[in-house]
């Protein structure tokens, strides 16, 4: 995760020069620490049983998968998002055990989520600097 994702939301910051490298790491860090204290438990019960049910090898497979995924782009240098690799793990395995299984509905919500956040903070970002 702190390859890509703390890398993704820091990378401005230092880009601009208004915090180091290691500065954007320890808030990085700790910013991911608090994520998962507040919201880890919504989220692990949609990864655990909202987009496919996963038994233990399944959930294993999974996360070994999103695991390769990351290492293999972070190696090329593209930027991505875990969230990504996870939901796309998660339908890997409902497709091979049975596309049925797959909530068809939480994946488009969640595709909408991906494609309508560029968009959101686009505009935000836009009127801010306007107004």
């Amino acid at each position: 995760m702190g390859v890509n994702n703390v890398a993704n939301v820091t990378g401005v910051y230092v880009g601009s020069g208004l915090i180091s490298p290691f500065i954007a790491t320890l808030l990085g860090g700790v910013a991911i620490a608090l994520g998962a204290i507040i919201y880890g438990r919504g989220v692990i019960t949609t990864i655990r049983k909202r987009i496919v049910p996963l038994d233990e090898f399944s959930a294993f497979i999974a996360i070994f998968s999103e695991a390769i995924t990351m290492h293999m782009f972070t190696q090329i240098g593209v930027p991505v998002s875990t969230s990504h690799a996870t939901v796309g793990s998660l339908m890997g395995i409902g497709l091979v055990e049975n596309h049925r299984t797959i909530n068809k509905r939480m994946v488009r919500n969640i595709a909408i989520g991906w494609i309508a956040t560029p968009f959101a903070t686009g505009i935000i970002s836009y009127l801010s600097v306007i107004c």
